[in-house]
Parts: C-alpha cells; structure tokens; sequence
C-alpha cells in the first residue's frame, strides 16, 4: 500500500485490524541477529575449547625454556601499552612473538635478557608465557566462562530491543489507531566528535497528537536530513497509537520494517 507523509488517515488506512506483515528486509534482519547469536556462542565455545585444550596439554606435556628478549616498545594512547618481542628456538622451529605486560614487568626486562615460556615439543609454536599451573588453567576456564556469558547477554539484549522495536511496529500498523498529529518543530544535531568528520547529523521531528495528555510533545529521529525537511511546522503528521495508550505512537512515515 503506497503511503505519503501528507495522507489524512483516513485516505491511508483502514480501520483495523490490518494485514500487516513484516517486510522482506525486517525478516532478513530477524533471522540474521538469530544467526550471530547462534554463530557467536558456537564460536566462543570453539575458541574456549580450543585454549582450554592446550592448556592442559602444556600441562601435562609441556616444557619451559627461557625465551630471548629483543625488543621493547611502548603504544601510546589514553592508556599506554607495553610490549616485549621475544623468540625461542627448540627442535629446529624458530617461534617469534609480542605480548604486552604490565609497565613493571615491561620497566624490569631487559634486551637480551629472557622470559620464561611452556612450550609443547611436538609443536613448539604451541605455547604460553610462564609456568602451567593448576589454579591458571582453573582461572582461564572461569574468563573464557564469564566472557561468553556477558558477550552472549549483551548480543542477546541487543537482539531483544530490535526485536521489540519490530514487533511494537508490527503491533501499531495491525492494530494501531490512525490519527492526525501537527509537526511542532525539527532539530538538527550535528556530531561533537570532531575526530570523526564522517558523523552524520541527526535530524529530529517533534510533534503532537490529539489524544492523550494535553500538550504531550514526541520527539523521533529520521533516517535522512532531506526527510526532515519535507515535514513543515504546523503540517498534520499521520500517526498511529495505541489509543489505551496513546504515548506508544509512532509516525507512519517511520514504520519502516511493516507494510500492510
């Protein structure tokens, strides 16, 4: 159904409920986000497995030698980091790498002087700095734990509010109530980090509409600058509201991820 942000609702929309259905591009975006939920636990859950794996190998098997500093370098940032080159060379494999450590680790090494490192003798390149203790394998088992459950909760809660934002769409243009709201202003605001010139502005639309508190002002951000301005101060505005509850109301030119 072809829709213009200066339609009267009643020209628009039939009363509901409507078909409404989510568009191609809204379900291709649900069964993504489900995808990287999925994909980011198998993946933690192989790189977990993985380390923990090794550590216990070099554990079990491992042997210390003492690897040759040869280098040392600092990044600085707003928090500096201090980095070691260091290298071994046991049964004809040369293994060469960086880490960073703490600044007195980092004060106190000294090139040429040398680290200690575990390596496993049927695959030198398979490693860790210092000594395979029981208590580090029991402590890198609960990081690896509580780093999936926050990375998982946060995707996980990101992939809710999308959800949510969807389905409240799908809600209004089902069964939401047409009415005509005014334009009461538009706002421009441009990005303080002047670090990033690529920042788009974000424009804004307030409005009104003629049911719930009197005087109630909504504000929503546009997808484009040029969409902003094809709204005049003053001109009605179709929006559709829940009228129990007439502040879950969105403009129609927004619902972006339905169509009726």
């Amino acid at each position: 159904m072809e829709t213009t942000i200066n339609s009267k609702p009643a020209e628009i929309l039939e009363r509901p409920p409507r078909p409404a259905r989510f568009t191609t591009g809204t379900q291709t975006a649900r069964v993504t986000m489900v995808l990287l939920l999925l994909g980011t636990f198998g993946l933690l859950s192989w790189l977990g497995m993985r380390d923990m794996n090794e550590l216990r190998a070099l554990q079990a098997h491992g042997r210390m030698m003492g690897a040759l500093i040869t280098d040392k370098t600092v990044r600085h940032g707003k928090h500096d980091t201090y980095y070691l080159d260091y290298d071994f060379y046991v049964n004809q494999t040369f293994v060469t790498d960086r880490s960073s450590f703490d600044y007195g680790t980092w004060d106190n090494a000294v090139i040429g002087g040398s680290i200690p490192v575990t390596y496993l003798p049927a695959n030198p390149h398979t490693y860790r700095l210092g000594v395979m203790t029981e208590d580090r394998i029991a402590g890198q088992g609960r990081a690896w734990f509580w780093t999936s459950i926050v990375a998982l909760a946060i995707l996980g809660l990101f992939t809710g509010a999308l959800e949510w934002t969807f389905q409240e769409q799908l809600t209004l243009m089902r069964d939401g109530v047409a009415v005509a709201g005014f334009v009461m202003g538009r706002e421009v605001i441009h990005s303080t980090d002047y670090r990033n010139r690529n920042a788009r502005p974000k424009c804004y639309v307030t409005y009104t509409i003629p049911i719930g508190p009197a005087g109630r002002i909504y504000k929503v951000e546009t997808p484009s600058w040029s969409l902003m301005y094809d709204l005049d101060v003053s001109q009605p505005l179709v929006v559709l509201c829940d009228p129990a509850q007439p502040a879950r109301n969105r403009p129609l030119f927004l619902m972006t991820a339905v169509r009726v």
